[in-house]
């Protein structure tokens, strides 16, 4: 694909993004289900350029003064001016990409309006240092005091690193494999691969690339996990024989990780209030392996109940709370 149809894909993408409270990642998986033409190659740029304009979402927005958030083609307005101020394209570059090229390019971008012209002079007269805090953030300005009260002089520090792209972490699924193992397969085959820092059974990627199609992957020899999540699992300490559970599971990264641990043997059970995140987990597990697990979504009166039954039955809890995404973890053991 052009890059001018890499532009107009992030586009439709952000659109759709926009448009529904779903989680990003799902509708950007979505997206390249239906659109089969996309190599590898394309999926990975189109994401970069989706992923960083949302993390930098309230500095292009700050770009785009005067322009309705709700406006129909706001997603068009935030890639002109990501392709402006962060790939640090000309207007004319920006013209010239926006010029449909015959039937060859017809996923192309529509040809600038007269209004996204003046936008885009318009915006290269903004000078950077006169970018108020949230936005040079990228935080919302209502979260802003709360910020500022919880990180006081270092509010700059935490938010920067907040916004880097996590790496992406492996697990090794010692049921089935060693990482040693794992590593010579993947830098065999080209992957920049090195031990994650601190758990023994991670292996840190410097690139992204997909993984879902790798036969590591099909054999459950591997899920995606960051390192620190393994390293909670961990020191949970789940032994062979206990009984262990997972009191916020999710899809279950945590309980496949202890069910490893635990060598299969013992008994886990993977709890949540959300029945699909269950769900979601099942396929996982036996894709892994993983046959020491029983699965059971809290809410119910009677569900309840059976949870105060438990009481003292287990000889470790995980409880992953608040599932926030901001690295807050809890143990209990």
């Amino acid at each position: 694909m052009k890059q001018g149809a890499r532009l107009q894909a992030a586009i439709t993408l952000l659109d759709k993004i926009l448009a529904t409270p779903a989680p990003a990642d799902s509708v950007v998986t979505a997206y390249y289900r239906q659109c089969r033409y996309m190599g590898s190659t394309d999926r990975r740029v189109i994401s970069e350029i989706i992923y960083q304009i949302l993390r930098r979402y309230e500095e292009l927005a700050w770009y785009l003064a005067g322009i309705r958030p709700n406006k129909p083609d706001w997603g068009r307005f935030l890639v002109l001016a990501y392709a402006h101020k962060i790939q640090n394209l000309s207007v004319a570059q920006i013209q010239a990409l926006c010029q449909k090229e015959g039937s060859a390019d017809k996923f192309g971008m529509e040809p600038l309006s007269s209004l996204e012209l003046l936008l885009l002079r318009e915006m290269a007269r903004l000078k950077p240092e006169t970018m108020p805090l949230p936005a040079r953030l990228n935080i919302p300005a209502w979260v802003l005091p709360r910020l500022e009260a919880t990180f006081e002089n270092d509010l700059e520090d935490a938010i920067n690193a907040l916004n880097q792209p996590a790496p992406l972490d492996l697990r090794v699924n010692t049921l089935k494999t060693t990482r040693e193992a794992v590593m010579r397969q993947l830098q065999g085959e080209g992957f920049n691969a090195t031990p994650t820092p601190w758990s023994p059974l991670g292996i840190r990627l410097v690139e992204r690339r997909p993984l879902s199609g790798h036969d590591l992957w099909k054999r459950g020899d591997i899920e995606v996990q960051d390192e620190g999540s393994q390293l909670l699992a961990l020191l949970t300490d789940a032994q062979p024989g206990m009984a262990v559970m997972d009191f916020c599971a999710g899809a279950g990264g945590k309980t496949l990780a202890m069910a490893a641990t635990m060598q299969n043997r013992g008994r886990i059970v993977a709890t949540d209030v959300a029945a699909w995140r269950l769900t979601r987990s099942r396929e996982r597990l036996r894709r892994a392996g993983a046959n020491n697990v029983e699965f059971r979504a809290l809410g119910e009166e009677a569900t309840l109940k059976w949870l105060k039954r438990q009481t003292a039955r287990f000889d470790r809890v995980l409880v992953d709370a608040p599932c926030s995404g901001s690295g807050t973890r809890n143990l209990a053991s």
